[in-house]
């Protein structure tokens, strides 16, 4: 079981990492362009990459009761 939850814990840390990076570099790369729908997905995905880091660490900081 706790391998399981261990996964869980990084596969949640990994993926909202590269969603941050991938959202926030595609906002940067399109900061100066007129594209202000790609500039606004890049910063909802790296919100959402944010969301999943936080829910890690809810998980991991919860009781385990």
């Amino acid at each position: 079981m706790a391998a399981i939850h261990l996964a869980g814990l990084i596969t949640l840390f990994l993926s909202g990492a590269v969603f941050v990076i991938l959202g926030l570099f595609s906002a940067i790369t399109t900061w100066t362009g007129t594209a202000l729908e790609q500039r606004m997905t890049g910063l909802l995905v790296a919100i959402f990459g944010f969301a999943l880091i936080g829910a890690g660490l809810y998980v991991a900081k919860r009781s385990k009761n």
